[in-house]
């Protein structure tokens, strides 16, 4: 009988094997030093590749855009709604879909930029979208905006800020620069994206990683079965070898494919919420009506908000007075379906008051 002593017991040492997650260091990009001071968007290129190859982060800064300027606009006056019709950006553009061009930027970016174009009566005739990659905001020692620079190639065209459209997404403190909301969901993203990578070869192979065990100590023998078994692998084929002479353990694929497809929505969900959009508006939704519903009103002060600061920058930046015209809203259909809902309990006027009570 094996001679049990309570002394001999030992405690792991978790702390140093998993260590505590902790976030990096953050910084501001201020302006410091003497004279002038440059921002160039080095990461510009990195998080077009994010937003051009992946769908989810592409269709919730493109709904953002759509329901803020979409649904048209109202110019303060009849002349300044006959200048505005004469905007045409590069050529094929109109000045709707420029301002939706300046909210995608300043999402993927953190800032956008549009060269205005005045005659010579100063009077605006076209707004001109600019790469935020070919840009450089050069600023004084206190951070104030002196002028811009548009650069291609070894060309450097100077702006100076009255030429200049520029907008730019949640700037922190006294940062030079706007925030792109890429970098936040970055993690999210390529999590998803490995996890469909890793679906996909399970689903095309129909088998998952395993313990190959080879009954033979003969090493060349081994190495031949692991090559075969590697090119069945590759090929999508079935390994055959004589009986006993090699078994795979491996779960199964289907339970894998299952666990990804539950991690992959989850991720999907995910980032569309770190990006403050709802999925419903994308065209799917695992939750209930009323989840959705609650979703779909939370998103009326976001793109609401991205109105209000496009409308302020175009007055403030070019004098371009409009109103942006609101998306039809669900609040109305909302209480008249209250009894209809089964995922929402009734609510009632004393619900909205401190200590009252139910009637």
């Amino acid at each position: 009988m094996a001679k049990l002593d309570a002394s001999a017991s030992s405690i792991t040492n978790m702390k140093n094997t998993v260590k505590a997650w902790k976030a990096d260091t953050g910084f501001i990009d201020e302006a410091s030093g003497n004279g002038e001071q440059y921002w160039d968007y080095p990461e510009s290129n990195d998080r077009l590749g994010y937003y051009n190859l992946l769908p989810e982060l592409k269709k919730s800064i493109d709904i953002l855009a759509m329901y803020a300027v979409g649904k048209g606009y109202e110019a303060l006056s009849p002349r300044t709604q006959i200048r505005l019709d004469k905007i045409t950006g590069w050529g094929e553009d109109t000045f709707e879909s420029i301002c939706w061009n300046l909210i995608v930027q300043k999402k993927v970016f953190g800032d956008g930029f549009c060269e205005i174009v005045r005659d010579n009566d100063n009077v605006i005739i076209n707004l001109k979208p600019l790469y935020t990659g070919n840009m450089r905001t050069v600023t004084n020692e206190n951070g104030i905006i002196l002028r811009y620079e548009h650069r291609t190639g070894k060309k450097v065209t100077k702006f100076k800020p009255h030429k200049i459209l520029h907008v730019c997404n949640e700037r922190l403190a006294n940062q030079i620069h706007g925030t792109s909301v890429v970098d936040s969901v970055m993690w999210v993203i390529d999590a998803k994206n490995e996890a469909l990578d890793t679906m996909r070869k399970i689903q095309r192979r129909m088998l998952a990683m395993g313990v190959l065990y080879v009954d033979t100590e003969n090493t060349t023998k081994r190495d031949e079965i692991k090559a075969q078994y590697q090119e069945a692998a590759d090929k999508g084929e079935v390994l055959v070898l004589p009986k006993d002479l090699a078994k795979l353990d491996q779960p199964p694929a289907n339970q894998i494919i299952s666990h990804l497809q539950t991690w992959i929505q989850y991720l999907d969900d995910f980032s569309y919420r770190a990006l403050g959009v709802p999925l419903v508006l994308a065209g799917g939704s695992g939750g209930s009506e009323g989840s959705d519903k609650t979703g779909f009103l939370t998103f009326d002060q976001v793109y609401l908000k991205e109105q209000r600061e496009l409308q302020a920058d175009l007055w403030n930046q070019a004098g371009i007075k409009v109103t942006f015209n609101k998306p039809a809203s669900i609040n109305p259909e909302m209480t008249a379906n209250e009894e209809k809902n089964t995922s929402q309990t009734s609510f009632q006027p004393k619900d909205a008051q401190a200590g009252g009570g139910r009637e």
